[in-house]
């Protein structure tokens, strides 16, 4: 408040932060969302849909925050939000406990998700356990209600029933379900929670088993011809292959394909079917339409084997990746194999020419520094160099030891995984 009055007909609305106890930052994080010379004061109501409504007086709308606790400029202010049909409102709204739309959270035990304001689709037969959040106070009741349209149900008033179970829903069950908690809370105020859904119940689908096609097999092959003149697309990355009856696809047929591709798993046409899947298409172009259920018959046998067809040739690629891996790791074990003998042979020849010259620089100096004329302190210096030297290097012998064993380690450890 700066002290200033404002102009009659100057209205607005400011958004602040509240996040924060502090005085200043509060003051700080002013928004300005709205301004106006054509209005008055005018009250803020937050509905149960979580807007907030402004009474924009001496006019027959109301303002709506779409959004109110997102930044000022992505809260969604709408002057002409809502008509009130030639009405005019003044400076308030209709006043009401806005703790009455505080929401509880409700959930789906199966699923663990919140079901609020959802419409649930369900099966007969089916059961379902709805559970609240849990709150916090003292003579607490939870109330479930059931609405079906026309009548409102108590389905349970209590302080110890919490969850809203239906067991064996039926057709019936069809509407929408209320809870209401009420309680005190630490400050002795009366506080009320309250969440709804819906849900709409259908039959359960069912599987009819399709009748056998039954024929001679005159010739014992395993096989017999209904005549179906048949064409299969096979998809694999990105080639595409086509096969008929006669051996070859028309273009016509191959264009069928391409423009048929999106109709979804099962698309009939005419005297036609096409069956899609990710990996193969079959096209059927003669389906005895004139034998209601011969045709039905051909149809579930047809989807059946596509589907099968479908799984095999997912299993022969996912086969035919690993192969193809295993190929690549049996070519870099290789490669390792080796990298890692030719490195320890280097190591095993530095190792011995490092031996070759400390033999031939300690013979030298047995040889040599007696005659040299050194006091014993000097051939004692010498002596202790020469041995530091030779026991480093046989620390660096014990290191490539140490390299051959970690080497050897990694190739066990890729043989075991070629072999799995």
């Amino acid at each position: 408040n700066t002290g200033t009055r404002n102009p009659t007909e100057y209205a607005s609305i400011t958004q602040f932060n509240l996040e924060s106890r502090n005085i200043t930052d509060i003051n700080s994080s002013a928004a300005l969302i709205y301004e106006t010379n054509l209005g008055y004061r005018g009250a803020l109501q937050l509905a149960s849909n979580g807007k907030i409504y402004y009474a924009r007086s001496r006019t027959s709308w109301l303002g709506v925050i779409n959004s109110p606790e997102k930044e000022a400029a992505e809260i969604n202010f709408i002057e002409d939000g809502l008509s009130l049909d030639g009405q005019i409102t003044t400076e308030g709204l209709p006043p009401f406990i806005q703790s009455f739309f505080l929401e509880i959270e409700i959930k789906d035990e199966d699923t663990n998700s919140a079901v609020n304001n959802q419409n649930l689709q369900l099966c007969i037969g089916q059961s379902k356990t709805i559970s609240p959040a849990e709150v916090q106070g003292i003579n607490i009741n939870y109330e479930w209600t059931f609405n079906d349209g026309t009548t409102k149900t108590e389905i349970s008033s209590s302080s110890t029933i919490t969850d809203l179970i239906l067991d064996e829903i039926k057709i019936s069950d069809v509407g929408t379900y209320n809870l209401k908690i009420t309680l005190e809370d630490d400050c002795g105020n009366n506080t009320e929670f309250n969440g709804t859904f819906s849900i709409n119940v259908f039959k359960a689908a069912s599987a009819t088993q399709p009748e056998d096609i039954i024929f001679c097999d005159t010739d014992n092959d395993g096989f017999n011809t209904f005549d179906l003149q048949s064409n299969v697309e096979f998809r694999e990355s990105n080639e595409i292959s086509h096969f008929a009856l006669n051996g070859v696809c028309s273009p016509i047929v191959v264009e069928l394909f391409e423009m048929l591709k999106n109709k979804g798993r099962l698309h009939e046409f005419s005297h036609r079917i096409l069956v899609n899947y990710e990996l193969i298409s079959l096209l059927i172009l003669n389906m005895p339409d004139h034998d209601p259920d011969k045709h039905g018959r051909i149809r579930d046998h047809v989807c059946f084997i596509v589907s099968v067809t479908e799984q095999q040739l997912r299993a022969i690629m996912t086969k035919k990746m690993l192969e193809s891996q295993r190929a690549k790791l049996n070519a870099v074990a290789s490669t390792v194999h080796s990298k890692f003998h030719s490195l320890i042979s280097l190591l095993n020849e530095n190792r011995q020419n490092n031996e070759k010259v400390f033999k031939q620089l300690q013979e030298e100096l047995e040889e040599r520094i007696p005659s040299m004329g050194l006091d014993e302190d000097q051939e004692v210096f010498i002596y202790k160099k020469v041995d530091e030297t030779i026991q480093n290097s046989v620390a660096r012998e014990e290191s490539v030891k140490q390299v051959k064993a970690a080497f050897t380690e990694i190739e066990q450890d890729l043989s075991l995984l070629l072999k799995n």
